[in-house]
């Protein structure tokens, strides 16, 4: 699997295009459609193999890259979503130590 950190959605988009990922996919209810080849890919006919995330201008935008590929059909592509209204969340640091004092508080109340 291909790791890197990228700085833009642009820069993750252009990579995996120049590796191969060069169709465009869409989600179009329980499947995801290859707007090129007008194909629908169920479940069992795709696998993500790479995920990124960024934020948008505005922090409660969330957009994911995940590139897909249908072996059955010689595919590779990108799948891009936006999410919107993410719940924020603790800096890493302080979510591990909120979560550490919530288990320490359990194991007192059933001590």
């Amino acid at each position: 699997m291909y790791h890197n950190n990228y700085f833009t959605a642009v820069d993750a988009i252009i990579d995996l295009q120049s590796r191969g990922y060069v169709y465009d996919f869409s989600e179009s209810r329980e499947t995801l459609l290859c707007a090129q080849q007008k194909i629908f890919l169920k479940r069992h006919e795709f696998v993500v193999t790479e995920t990124y995330h960024f934020y948008g201008e505005e922090p409660s935008t969330h957009y994911i890259i995940s590139a897909i590929e249908a072996t059955n059909y010689f595919l590779k592509g990108i799948l891009l979503t936006k999410q919107e209204n993410i719940q924020p969340r603790l800096p890493f640091p302080i979510e591990h130590k909120a979560q550490k004092q919530i288990l320490e508080d359990m194991q007192l109340m059933f001590a």
